[in-house]
């Protein structure tokens, strides 16, 4: 038992200290979300060279928070007024969402073996861990569905970072040592709030509750004190994330993809063009930028679009709080909306057996 604990622990230090390096050599190198990127390779290199690594989701959590602490030192009070005047637009994205899901399953379906719950489960871009989860209860191929999203959000953001760079014109990031630095007086305060945001996800259980607590906390003991952000931890935080992430791009996901063929991705490119499509729909009926809008409401990861946010320089206080209503709404919502269009299309597909 101890030298499976010795072994966890080394694999685990050993990982998240290769996410922080790559991730910190290419933030310093100006590559766009060098430090998401960064762990994303790490991600995919460890697992290349150890197979069966697997890092506690408690990790996971320490980064989103690490991301949430820094987000809530950034914002003030007139963001919940932006977030009211946003929830028409917001509610027509999700609407689109759910739609172009249904008639993208229908396509998948069409075009592989694969059978209508796991092509629906396959074909829902957005709240990635909700839909897997769920899927399971349906009995649809849970790995397979894992795979498609896995490659989604993968796909999503090793792309969207350079789209924005190159949209945004070149992106002057200049590296000083302060980016690397966190005053020792925050240590106790950075403690206080990881303690009290694990305290709150415990007894409060629901998506993205790390990053919500840690923002809402964090923003709250700022109020008095107007402390500034800390790059370093949002970096850390975007490492660990992109890392995790990269992990579960395995041999066995490879695999997956390959039986589907070519299929596979052209549907990575549909739904990256679905996702790029509602942006600018968003971006129309709001008064935001074009990559605001985009970072906002795409659905590949809240957390991850943040960290896309915070390197591009955009509010990503108000990415924040776009993508957790969307994800919120999402994961309430999906439970109904699965129950009902499951079983209408199993109501199309036996009228269509019995013609």
């Amino acid at each position: 038992m101890k030298k499976i604990f010795n072994q966890f622990t080394y694999h685990t230090i050993s990982f998240l200290f290769l996410a922080i390096l790559i991730g910190s050599i290419l933030f310093i190198l100006s590559v766009p979300a060098g430090w998401l990127i960064g762990g994303l390779f790490a991600g995919i290199l460890y697992h290349m060279l150890f197979k069966k690594v697997k890092i506690d989701k408690l990790y996971l959590k320490i980064a989103q928070t690490f991301i949430g602490i820094n987000i809530g030192l950034m914002m003030n009070i007139t963001l919940f007024k932006s977030l009211t005047s946003l929830i028409l637009p917001i509610t027509v994205a999700l609407v689109i969402i759910f739609i172009s899901g249904i008639l993208l399953s229908k396509l998948l379906y069409k075009v592989t073996n694969l059978d209508y719950k796991t092509a629906f489960f396959c074909s829902i871009p957005g709240g990635a861990s909700e839909v897997i989860s769920l899927s399971g209860e349906y009995e649809a191929d849970q790995r397979v569905v894992a795979t498609f999203h896995t490659s989604r959000i993968l796909f999503i953001v090793l792309f969207v970072p350079f789209l924005l760079s190159f949209y945004n014109g070149d992106i002057d990031v200049p590296f000083t040592l302060d980016s690397f630095y966190i005053p020792l007086t925050f240590f106790p305060i950075i403690g206080i709030l990881v303690g009290a945001t694990f305290f709150l996800i415990k007894k409060y259980p629901f998506p993205a509750s790390a990053l919500i607590f840690s923002i809402l906390l964090s923003f709250i003991i700022n109020y008095p004190l107007h402390l500034e952000p800390i790059p370093l931890l949002a970096g850390v935080g975007q490492a660990w994330i992109g890392g995790i992430i990269g992990l579960q791009f395995d041999r066995s996901t490879l695999e997956q993809l390959k039986k589907i063929g070519g299929v596979a991705i052209i549907f990575l490119v549909l739904l990256l063009a679905i996702g790029i499509g509602i942006g600018i729909i968003f971006y129309f009926l709001t008064p935001l930028d074009f990559s605001t809008s985009l970072l906002s409401i795409i659905p590949a990861g809240a957390v991850e679009m943040v960290s896309i946010a915070l390197f591009l320089g955009l509010d990503s206080t108000l990415v924040a709080g776009v993508q957790i209503l969307r994800l919120l709404s999402t994961y309430f919502l999906l439970p109904f909306f699965t129950k009902w269009i499951l079983h209408q299309t199993k109501k199309d597909i036996r009228n269509a057996d019995q013609r």
